[in-house]
């Protein structure tokens, strides 16, 4: 006996041959749909609050500010730079005071873009103008999923991320910790970081920067990633 094809036996039967057909079409792309990797290009000009009178009255305030209250540099070296060209340094206080002039001159030091290049050069990120790249946040303490529910950061986790982050193209860089490794000791974790950002990505990342030390291990371990000599 031939089955009604308007029967609900034949509809359940239809609509489960969509799902294999659906479930068979994904498995053999094998990849989630994604746009190529690269900025996007913001199109908007920027929103204006203020008037340019009153950017100009907050701007001239500001380097009034510089130049009569100074600002605390709490590096020795950056005092020292900012000594070199010309700005007042006193050492009692660690504060900086700099002519209104010396401020503007450096600033049009500046490049007004830039580019980072990890060691995949395809993934390289040019800095500045109206190019906008999204990224992992830096440091939350809990991670949560569906199957996990929420919990306290660990390396597992951490490595789990950045493999995502590494596979998405929407995801341009890495910030310090995309969660904290709470489960690792806190003097060497960034140690194990590190080493899982150059293994398991090849974008950009930031070093930790808690303290100098955390910093230059990055570019030390970066160095050897590259086969670079510091």
């Amino acid at each position: 006996m031939s089955e009604n094809p308007g029967s609900p036996r034949s509809s359940r039967g239809s609509r489960k041959r969509a799902r294999e057909d659906r479930k068979a079409a994904r498995s053999a792309s094998g990849r989630v749909s994604q746009l190529p990797f690269g900025p996007l290009v913001n199109t908007y000009t920027p929103l204006g609050p203020l008037t340019e009178e009153q950017i100009e009255v907050i701007h001239q305030a500001s380097l009034e500010l510089l130049r009569g209250a100074g600002i605390e540099v709490m590096s020795e070296r950056v005092r020292d730079a900012f000594e070199r060209e010309g700005a007042t340094v006193d050492r009692d206080r660690d504060i900086v005071l700099a002519d209104p002039e010396m401020i503007l001159e450096l600033v049009a030091r500046a490049p007004s873009t830039f580019t980072l290049t990890p060691r995949n050069a395809e993934h390289e990120l040019t800095l500045g103008g109206n190019q906008t790249y999204f990224g992992m946040v830096s440091g939350p303490p809990n991670v949560h999923d569906r199957i996990g529910g929420r919990r306290t950061g660990n390396f597992a986790d951490y490595q789990k991320l950045l493999s995502l982050g590494q596979h998405f193209n929407v995801v341009a860089l890495f910030g310090n910790q995309t969660v904290a490794t709470t489960d690792l000791p806190a003097t060497t974790r960034h140690l194990d970081c590190y080493l899982a950002n150059l293994t398991l990505t090849d974008k950009v990342f930031s070093a930790i920067p808690i303290g100098a030390g955390r910093v230059h291990d990055a570019a030390h371990m970066l160095a050897l990633a590259r086969g670079i000599t510091l």
